[in-house]
């Protein structure tokens, strides 16, 4: 839990940054610019993210793979509690991938709303 709550203020400081950032632009050209930096870093965060995920997956797929092959070659060391255990890593995970998700999607916005301030 303390892992989350920790996560949670990390992102909530980069946001808070991020508004200070934003609070000290003083010229368009300093909107628009910190605007896109502020999307490429929740782009990258995301893609990083989506990556991570993807190999949870690919390598949780693996571990079943290679217990059924265990289990085609008649060898009594399969070990369920590995895969449960990664399973159990894999739920844990994911609430800190959303996590991740939701405050770069808010800095993501932000950045959009004030491209979009300056342009109309």
């Amino acid at each position: 839990m303390f892992k989350y709550l920790w996560l949670i203020a990390i992102n909530a400081i980069t946001v808070l940054v991020l508004f200070a950032m934003f609070g000290r632009a003083e010229t368009p050209f300093q909107t628009i610019t910190f605007s896109v930096l502020a999307i490429i870093y929740g782009t990258v965060i995301n893609v990083g993210v989506g990556i991570a995920q993807q190999s949870m997956h690919a390598t949780r797929f693996n571990m079943g793979e290679f217990a059924r092959i265990r289990t085609l070659l008649n060898d009594n060391e399969l070990n369920v509690m590995d895969i449960l255990e990664y399973e159990n890593m894999m739920e844990k995970a994911k609430i800190q991938f959303f996590i991740a998700y939701v405050f770069t999607s808010c800095i993501w916005f932000v950045a959009v709303w004030k491209i979009l301030g300056l342009a109309l």
